[in-house]
């Protein structure tokens, strides 16, 4: 489950501001169940942003790059994902995207919770 948002505006893997906020309720009651066959399900929460969304969805993932990269197709973003830091409470991942429609990309930080 989605803990905090944040955005890392130079890349220096910092945040530099927390973007938790600008997401609704409905995308941050979302979790993701990663199964170590390499298959997981994806929960839509209390909450809905879709009504007519299925409630789970499954979903594939893998590693790649020697256990630094996360690729699938878990809808928690449309690239894989760098891993910064996996411990028993939390895993930290971030990709790049132009979030601020800026046409230059920014890095979002994600902390999800165990």
């Amino acid at each position: 489950k989605i803990k905090s948002i944040g955005i890392d505006l130079n890349k220096d893997g910092i945040s530099d501001g927390d973007a938790t906020a600008y997401f609704s309720a409905c995308q941050l009651d979302n979790s993701w169940l990663f199964k170590l066959n390499g298959t997981g399900v994806g929960d839509e929460g209390l909450s809905k942003c879709e009504p007519g969304d299925p409630q789970s969805a499954n979903f594939t993932w893998t590693f790649k790059n020697s256990e630094t990269i996360l690729s699938g197709t878990y809808d928690l973003a449309d690239k894989d994902l760098t891993i910064g830091s996996i411990t028993e409470v939390n895993m930290v991942v971030s990709y790049d995207d132009d979030f601020l429609g800026m046409g230059s990309t920014q890095r979002a930080i994600i902390t999800l919770q165990h």
